[in-house]
């Protein structure tokens, strides 16, 4: 598949619910409840008529001779359309109808040979008289976005690059990726042209393995009196060195994070995660890619505390679960006071990672301390394997289940994955139903029983507390799960650990091409953690440290992570 088809297939991905860059996030209405029959009139809808002209100041057709162009009339409060006209050469006049007094109009031309320098999509916003009104759209030339992707200083392709408008990030101006030189090529392969003086929010410029020294894009700017370019200046990331390797599943520990692509706070500090990605040569990491080439969009650690001692039910995440988990504020509980320890590049095949940290900061603090520890799998197979230590820190005993918490999503497709469950529970995982392929999932090990399997989709978002804690200890369950775009909690315990008192959760990232290879590499995290289940947590060796240093997810303070987002 050709770079602009992958461009084209971005903008034709149905967008999922869970849209977490801030700006992009709807919000419904709480408990509205009936309102009384209005006992005045509807008021008139305002129309607006007008025609399309080139930049001649005639018909725009006798410029681009022939299509259809997309009049669309923007709804800015639900960020949705009062409507969308189809205009088809000759014909240039459109009528659409709103309520409000300011009008956002967006005329988008057909893709074709002599659109030449105008800009793909031209917006309007103009008052309407309560009557209604005419207002002409003029369509001019547009002005070349400057600027390129590089990573460590070369030029680097295929990057994605979305241009939104500012009033509303919800609607895209265009949208294009990097070309062989880094600079930016419209989808459909010329340079990335914009309309001059029109505000614009630019998107993505977000990849895999990365840092960006000026921090990430999520800014809005005037093009081009105020900006005339997009530079996206990756550098490696510290993740690259303690991300694991040394088999065919590559995966970035981040404290409570599984993956560490979607974990903002550490951004600034460490880069973007790599995620989980397989199949790729051991002993290699993959170059950068965008978000969606991971198995494991987000996930990590879940601490499920059922109600006691006078407190609530509560879980605490290692993960930022915002959109799809209820949670508090922030959406993650573990690991702002982190250290890390690693073993050095170079110091053999097999890496070892351990992190300190703790729930102190959360608002549903428990008074617990984890030591998270990964290995590398043993050759030839592909898994990496976590030993979470977690100690009760609290003034009395504390009851509760752990175990993993994910949003996997396994091939490019994140709506065909399929959920299955094997070994009694211990292996839950997911398989791409039409691109086939990988097989990715979690091995749960180690003395606790198993008790959770549940698998759920986007209708159930954000699932609630209770019901975390309830798919924890098995009380609701689905151990498979028809193919669409999955998460899922997998449950171990219960835990009752005296004040001081640790226990111990195993789990392995395994992933296999078939699903005999999967329950292989199953089977041999499983033996690793039998030879080392009564062993003492060592960190000889781990030579290089670091101290989390807590910071906004980004310069800007919003998120630079989405699924599947496209702007309308």
């Amino acid at each position: 598949m050709s770079s602009i088809q992958t461009a084209r297939r971005r903008a034709c991905h149905t967008a999922a619910p869970l849209l977490l860059a801030a700006p992009w996030l709807g919000c419904a209405r709480d408990n509205p409840g009936m309102m009384e029959p209005s006992s005045q009139p509807p008021a008139a809808l305002r129309e607006i008529t007008g025609r399309i002209f080139g930049p001649d100041g005639r018909n725009i057709c006798r410029t681009i001779e022939e299509g259809t162009m997309l009049v669309y009339l923007i709804d800015n409060e639900i960020s949705d359309f009062f409507g969308i006209q189809e205009v088809t050469c000759p014909d240039n006049g459109f009528s659409l109808s709103q309520d409000p007094a300011d009008a956002f109009l967006r005329v988008e031309l057909p893709v074709n040979d002599n659109i030449d320098d105008l800009p793909w999509r031209t917006l309007n916003q103009f008052p309407v008289p309560a009557g209604g009104g005419n207002h002409p759209v003029h369509i001019e030339a547009g002005e070349r976005l400057g600027g390129r992707a590089t990573f460590d200083g070369e030029p680097l392709p295929q990057v994605p690059l979305t241009i939104a408008y500012d009033f509303n990030p919800n609607f895209g101006a265009t949208f294009g990726e990097s070309g062989p030189d880094g600079r930016w090529v419209e989808f459909f392969g010329r340079p990335l042209l914009l309309q001059p003086d029109v505000r614009y929010f630019a998107v993505d410029c977000f990849l895999l393995g990365t840092t960006l020294a000026q921090g990430f894009l999520f800014q809005g700017f005037l093009f081009p009196s105020a900006r005339s370019a997009v530079n996206c200046r990756f550098e490696t990331a510290p993740v690259s060195s303690f991300t694991h390797s040394a088999s065919r599943l590559k995966v970035t520990p981040l404290p409570g994070d599984i993956g560490g692509s979607f974990s903002g706070d550490f951004f600034d500090q460490y880069g973007v995660g790599f995620g989980a990605q397989f199949p790729f040569t051991p002993g290699e990491l993959p170059r950068p890619r965008v978000q969606p080439f991971t198995e494991i969009f987000n996930g990590g650690l879940i601490i499920g505390l059922p109600a006691q001692d006078g407190h609530p039910a509560r879980t605490l995440l290692g993960a930022d679960g915002a959109g799809e988990f209820e949670c508090g504020d922030p959406c993650r509980d573990l690991g702002f006071d982190s250290e890390l320890s690693f073993t050095p590049t170079g110091s053999g095949d097999r890496k070892r990672v351990t992190w300190r940290y703790s729930d102190a900061g959360s608002e549903n603090a428990a008074g617990l301390e984890v030591i998270q520890q990964s290995l590398d799998a043993q050759p030839p197979h592909d898994y990496v394997l976590f030993r979470f230590r977690i100690r009760n820190t609290g003034p009395s005993d504390v009851r509760f289940f752990a175990g993993f918490f994910g949003d996997l999503d396994v091939g490019f497709d994140v709506f065909d994955d399929r959920g299955a469950s094997a070994r009694n529970g211990r292996l839950m995982y997911q398989v791409s139903e039409v691109e086939g392929g990988s097989l990715v999932g979690t091995m749960l090990l180690g003395d606790a029983p198993v008790t959770g399997n549940y698998f759920f989709t986007f209708d159930e978002d954000p699932l609630p507390v209770l019901d975390q804690i309830r798919a924890l200890r098995g009380n609701i369950r689905r151990a498979t799960a028809a193919p669409t775009d999955q998460r899922y909690i997998h449950g171990a315990g219960p835990y009752t650990l005296d004040r001081g008192e640790a226990g111990d959760l195993w789990l392995a990232v395994v992933a296999g091409e078939t699903r005999s290879q999967l329950l292989a590499n199953a089977d041999a995290a499983g033996e690793h953690v039998r030879r080392m289940r009564n062993t003492a947590i060592s960190t000889d060796g781990e030579t290089v440290r670091m101290t989390t240093l807590r910071s906004s997810a980004t310069r800007t303070g919003r998120r630079p992570t989405c699924k599947s987002c496209t702007a309308k």
